[in-house]
């Protein structure tokens, strides 16, 4: 179910500048009229009440409710126990309530109120794997399990590395994902401050409640682009795109942009932005809403990018005395510098000042400034260790030469924290660092890859970028391979088969051979089969398949089609063969994919045909493409390419006649095999003389 913030919202579009020249348009009130049903009981009312028939025995009807609402509401099985405990509420508070209904409402709410529903509990000290499900349901998607995640912990596989990979993927490609992008961006990076940032306007004009939402949104759709990207995390520290609407792009100077929507903004070589660093909302929130903060910028660089918090200050801590005319004189950074003078300062604004001052170019509200008070802006300072950050390029530059370990490091951090829903101790800092050291490589190599990309012209740095990408499908590859050696092989009854069968008994042979393919496929002995069932010139085995309807040699049914009875015999075998086809079809679709989600028939293409048509062209061969549903195949359709060749089905066709036909035709045959290659992730461009693909197959 979607969250109560996900059905209504009101969003003002209006891409005016100030507070001066916001809408006018005022709501005096907002009615919501719930809820309005077409039909009853309505879907939800027929979870909760599954099969629920008028009169009957009420026991029984309230332990079938219980059965069915307890597991799914405690994200676990329930014991016979623990439904004795509802139902004997249920028949103490029955007869204070005038109906069966209205008494089960009151019992599920007792199940609602339990520690079971309202906190993510540990049995023991393992979890077991409903708790493992619950745990990534609300990790990636703040919500209850669904159907398949609870199927796949009820099966004991889930702890299965590749079983566990593939459904982090299916659910990372579910609309619920964005819930953790949203969540996850806020907590990690504090944006809570930002929500009740008070800006002086008198000051800021141009700033408004709605440029505030832009600001909260941009770093919410950068951290989604590089996770669904698969970016590298060195983007958060320096990239040269972000995501932009039309009222937070004009805010940055920025005015090719149009529109309320957010989409991803190539930024120019010389910006100053790039990378959560240059972020106008991350940046106003760390200010006192009328000039910078160089002390709050500093301690959330340290505390959220590199988990590195100062100390609290000590007690009695003097403010600087605005009072002070001398002081009055000093820019900002004079005035740190004074107050770091301070014995009793020094060590934390040691620590601290040096990065906050590497913002000073950006005001209250993120825009970029080359001049206070009619002075040039000094952003240049030296960190304790002596190195120096010269403005902001100064600090990405620093950051991305020193302290990229730190920053993944802080980055598994916060993540591990947030998915655990606690804060990280000692004993979990060995599984940090295990995987903080397996960064991937494209990381290590990204630092000198930019470096080097401003200085190429164009054509060499798209160049790069395909380079950098390959790098990075080749590192994806070698993960899922990793990731499928690691799914151990399923155990296979194999008594059954009589692998002495003939083709004497035509109906077994058939079934036996599919068997076969079906056992190469489950023990991943091979992912590629192809049978030729029957050959053009009826010499082979395959001929004698025929007896399985009564009829001696398969090749000469095609022959004798105009024959009384022709048709309705070559109809006969071809409906044996697909009724052995759909045996086939059935068993893998029975069967769970190995380390993935779905069927094995949702992760395969089978496609079956004939070459019987109505004549020997390649575009009117019928043939049936099963499978693919986890694969992008679109599923339930019926296609026909080209024209019928009355000369072909007349007997009297020529050379001539389907060359002619043909002449003006991209061969669909070509189109289909182009299809499927790329679908199981062959990296072609053509096939067969083919360079496209079928668009109506896929989803």
């Amino acid at each position: 179910m979607p969250n109560p913030s996900e059905f209504f919202a009101i969003r003002n579009v209006h891409q005016s500048g100030g507070h001066a020249e916001q809408a006018t348009v005022h709501i005096d009130y907002v009615e919501i009229i719930t809820p309005f049903v077409t039909e009853w009981p309505t879907k939800s009312h027929r979870r909760v009440f599954p099969g629920q028939v008028q009169g009957g025995d009420e026991t029984s009807r309230a332990r079938e409710v219980l059965a069915s609402f307890m597991p799914r509401a405690w994200r676990r099985p329930v014991s016979d126990e623990e439904i004795k405990v509802r139902l004997t509420l249920f028949e103490k508070i029955r007869p204070t309530y005038a109906d069966f209904q209205e008494t089960m409402i009151q019992v599920l709410s007792t199940v609602l109120a339990s520690p079971h529903f309202i906190y993510l509990s540990q049995s023991d000290e393992t979890i077991t794997d409903h708790e493992l499900a619950s745990r990534l349901s609300f990790f990636l998607w703040s919500s209850q399990p669904d159907e398949e995640l609870f199927k796949v912990a009820a099966s004991g596989q889930i702890r299965e590395p590749g079983v566990l990979e593939k459904q982090v993927e299916r659910m990372l490609a579910d609309p619920r994902a964005k819930r953790f992008a949203a969540q996850f961006t806020r907590q990690w990076l504090g944006m809570e401050l930002l929500d009740f940032l008070q800006v002086d306007r008198d000051v800021h004009p141009s700033f408004s409640s709605e440029l505030q939402q832009s600001m909260l949104q941009e770093p919410i759709e950068f951290f989604r682009h590089v996770l669904n990207e698969n970016r590298s995390v060195m983007d958060f520290l320096h990239a040269d795109y972000t995501f932009l609407n039309q009222r937070l792009a004009k805010h940055y100077g920025m005015f090719e942009v149009f529109g309320n929507h957010f989409r991803k903004v190539d930024l120019p070589a010389d910006t100053k932005r790039g990378g959560l660093l240059g972020h106008a909302g991350l940046l106003a929130m760390n200010s006192d809403g009328k000039d910078s903060h160089p002390l709050k910028r500093g301690i959330w660089l340290l505390e959220s990018l590199l988990h590195d918090p100062p100390p609290p200050p000590p007690p009695a801590v003097p403010e600087i005395d605005l009072a002070d005319s001398e002081i009055l004189k000093m820019t900002l950074k004079e005035r740190i510098e004074d107050h770091r003078n301070d014995p009793a300062c020094a060590s934390c604004h040691a620590k601290i000042d040096p990065w906050g001052i590497a913002f000073e170019n950006f005001d209250a509200v993120g825009v970029w400034r080359d001049e206070i008070n009619g002075k040039p802006v000094d952003a240049t300072s030296s960190l304790y260790i002596q190195s120096e950050l010269a403005g902001m390029a100064g600090l990405k530059r620093y950051l991305l030469e020193n302290r990229q370990d730190q920053f993944a490091r802080a980055m598994v951090h916060k993540l591990a924290s947030y998915a655990l829903g606690r804060p990280l101790s000692f004993s979990d800092r060995a599984e940090v660092e295990r995987i903080t050291a397996e960064r991937s490589a494209l990381d290590t190599m990204l630092l000198d890859a930019r470096s080097l990309k401003r200085q190429l012209s164009k054509q060499d740095q798209e160049t790069l970028e395909q380079y950098l990408q390959s790098v990075r499908e080749t590192e994806q590859k070698m993960e899922k391979a990793k990731a499928w050696l690691d799914i151990s092989l399923p155990t296979v009854d194999v008594d059954h088969l009589n692998l002495a069968i003939t083709p004497e008994d035509p109906r077994n042979y058939l079934r036996t051979m599919f068997e076969l393919i079906f056992l190469a496929f489950h023990t991943d002995l091979t992912r590629t089969v192809t049978y030729q069932v029957g050959r053009e010139n009826g010499v082979g085995i395959s001929d004698r398949l025929a007896r399985a309807v009564g009829h001696n040699l398969t090749h000469m049914l095609s022959h004798w089609v105009k024959q009384p009875g022709g048709w309705e015999n070559f109809g006969m075998y071809h409906r044996f063969l697909c009724d052995e086809y759909g045996r086939f079809l059935t068993r893998l679709k029975s069967t769970p994919e190995p380390g993935g989600h779905g069927s094995m028939l949702d992760n395969s293409l089978c496609l079956f045909g004939s070459a019987s048509s109505a004549f020997h062209m390649s575009r009117n061969y019928p043939l049936i493409l099963a499978g693919g549903a986890q694969m992008g195949i679109r599923q339930g359709q019926y296609l026909r390419y080209g024209t019928v060749n009355q000369d072909a089905i007349s007997g009297f066709a020529s050379d001539s006649v389907w060359r002619a036909e043909m002449e003006h035709e991209e061969d669909p045959m070509g189109r289909l095999l182009l299809t499927m290659l790329r679908q199981l992730g062959v990296d072609v461009k053509e096939f067969s003389g083919c360079s496209k693909v079928l668009p109506e197959l896929l989803v």
